[in-house]
C-alpha cells in the first residue's frame, strides 16, 4: 500500500495492481481515485469507483468525399 502512495505523491497518472489482499488495498485504491489516478486492478474485484467515470471524448467523423 505505501507503494500506491509513493505513485499518488509521484504524480503518477494511473496504476495497474494485482494486490495479494484486494479488502487491504481498498483504502489505497479509493486515495488515490480521489486524486485522479486510473486505477485497474487485475485478477481481482476492485471498489467501484467513488463518481462515475469520466464520458469517452466525442468522435468527430468527416463527411464522405
Amino acid at each position: 500500500m505505501q507503494a500506491v502512495e509513493n505513485l499518488i505523491a509521484a504524480g503518477a497518472k494511473g496504476i495497474l495492481i494485482t494486490p495479494n489482499d484486494s479488502a487491504a488495498i481498498v483504502p489505497a485504491i479509493e486515495r488515490a481515485r480521489e486524486a485522479g489516478l486510473l486505477v485497474i486492478a487485475l485478477d481481482t474485484p476492485s471498489p467501484r469507483p467513488p463518481r462515475p467515470m469520466p464520458p469517452s471524448p466525442p468522435t468527430t467523423s468527416r463527411p464522405a468525399s
